[in-house]
C-alpha cells in the first residue's frame, strides 16, 4: 500500500469517528444499557460547533457539564422541536439557563418536555477541545 493512500485511509478513519461539527449535522449521544450517564470527548474547530442529540422525558433530572482546556468550551441546549436552518445552524427554543447568550459550561435541572434535545458546543475564543458529560435520571 502506498504511503499517501495509507495516510488518506487514516485521515478518513479519524473523520468517521469525529463528532458532527459540520453545519446541519448532529451525533446521537449513546448511553450504555442501564446507564444513567454518558461522556464523550472531542473538538470543535474555530468557527464551527459540535452538536449532540439525546432523548429524554419531561420531568427527568439532567446534569450536563462540558470541560475544556482553559475553560474555553460553552454550551447551548435546544428543546425538543429544534431544527437546523437553511444554513445548517441550530434553531429553536433553548432551555432556560442554557441559551447561547448565557455562556455556560454546566446545566442542572428538570427537563420541561419529552423528546430529542440538542447540545451545541463551541469555543468561546477560537476552536476548543472538550469533554461532555450528561447524567439523566
Amino acid at each position: 500500500m502506498s504511503r499517501p493512500f495509507a495516510t488518506c485511509l487514516v485521515v478518513l478513519g479519524l473523520l468517521a469517528a469525529a463528532p458532527a461539527w459540520a453545519r446541519g449535522e448532529a451525533t446521537p449521544l449513546k448511553f450504555a444499557p442501564g446507564a444513567s450517564s454518558a461522556s464523550v470527548q472531542g473538538g470543535a474547530p474555530q468557527g464551527l460547533h459540535a452538536h449532540y442529540t439525546l432523548g429524554a422525558r419531561k420531568g427527568q433530572k439532567m446534569k450536563l457539564r462540558v470541560s475544556s482546556t482553559g475553560n474555553n468550551a460553552g454550551i447551548a441546549i435546544f428543546l425538543p422541536g429544534w431544527t437546523f436552518d437553511k444554513d445548517g445552524y441550530p434553531s429553536g427554543k433553548m432551555l432556560a439557563g442554557a441559551g447561547e447568550k448565557e455562556d455556560v459550561s454546566t446545566w442542572n435541572g428538570t427537563l420541561p418536555a419529552s423528546g430529542t434535545y440538542l447540545v451545541d458546543i463551541g469555543g468561546r475564543h477560537g476552536g476548543t477541545d472538550y469533554k461532555l458529560t450528561v447524567e439523566i435520571k
